[in-house]
């Protein structure tokens, strides 16, 4: 990309492309994150057990994806 446009790139990031839908920052910024209980942490930690991987909190890298390595 051009240096010109990096500035202009940069300010793209900054639009909600998703402004006029139900998903729009504007309506799920209001949401909060429910909080985890030990009981649903426990439940989900199974569930990822059975499929072989790391608990919640663990770290987990799938393979062919993007890292910051």
């Amino acid at each position: 990309m051009p240096v010109s446009l990096a500035d202009l790139a940069v300010k793209a990031f900054d639009v909600d492309s998703q402004r006029n839908s139900h998903i729009a920052k504007s309506v799920i910024g209001h949401f909060k994150d429910p909080e985890m209980t030990a009981q649903a942490k426990v439940k989900l930690n199974e569930v990822l057990k059975k499929f072989e991987m790391p608990p919640i909190g663990e770290p987990n890298i799938l393979e062919g994806t993007l890292t910051c390595s």
